[in-house]
Formats: C-alpha cells, structure tokens, sequence
C-alpha cells in the first residue's frame, strides 16, 4: 500500500461513517505523523456544545488494508463513544461504552476491533518484546 494520505482517511471515514455508523459522525479532522500509536483520537468541544474529533495515523507503518481499516474504524468508535453517547469512555477510552460498540460492530458486521490494535511488522519481521512493550504503553499513554 502506497503512504497513507488525509484523503485516504477523509475517504475511508465517509466510507465507514455510512456503513457502521449511520453517517452519524460529524465534526472530525484527520492527520498524519509519524507517531507511537497506529491511530489517536482527541477532541474539543466549543462553546456551543459541539465536539470536533481529531483523528491521527501513523505514516510509519506498512499498512495492510484490513490493519488500516481496523484502526479508522477504532479511532471513530473513539469519535462515537464521545460524540454520539456522550460518554465517559474509562481509562485510556476503552471502557464499557467503547467496548459496547465493538461488540456491536462484531455482531452486526463481523468486524474484529481490539482496543490495542495490531501490533506493526518491520520487514515480516514481529517487533522484539522490549519494543512491543514500548509500543503498547505509547498506545495507552495517547488515551490518557
């Protein structure tokens, strides 16, 4: 897969805002960087109670349609969970209302989000544990 763009998310996330969310997302910029995380979700709420969702993706990766998929889709649940239920998402925003929607996103349309996501390859190669390690807690440390 050639380097992940904006349009590539802008497109995936019109793609998937109409297949698993109704086309209930709004509000949401997207970005990419070389960053820890595959994916991260922040957002800001204005003065008039309008939540504008920031979604990041790592340009670093080798990515896999499926693997990109998986994390657009996690990072809009993110965008759901704190736009749409107007939820407290727990520690690390993968609490109950995040998990919620992953089972129904499992139920409905036999989509598989984990709340860490698939670890990236270097070269086929997994990565060491120290790094994986250093990976999961950069993961964590984005939802803080």
């Amino acid at each position: 897969m050639k380097r992940i763009t904006i349009d590539d998310i802008k497109s995936r996330y019109k793609e998937y805002n109409k297949l698993y969310f109704g086309n209930q997302l709004k509000h949401c910029k997207f970005s990419v960087q070389k960053q820890c995380a595959l994916g991260t979700y922040t957002s800001k709420r204005s003065k008039d109670g309008t939540i504008t969702g920031h979604i990041w993706i790592n340009t670093g990766v080798e990515w896999t349609e499926e693997t990109l998929r998986e994390v657009i889709i996690h990072e809009m649940i993110h965008h759901y969970v704190k736009s749409i239920d107007k939820r407290f998402s727990g520690l690390f925003g993968h609490g109950y209302p995040f998990l919620r929607q992953c089972r129904r996103l499992k139920r409905d349309y036999g989509i598989d989000i984990s709340v860490i996501g698939n670890v990236p390859h270097h070269n086929e190669e997994p990565l060491p544990p120290t790094l994986l390690s250093i990976y999961k807690l950069c993961h964590f440390y984005y939802y803080m």
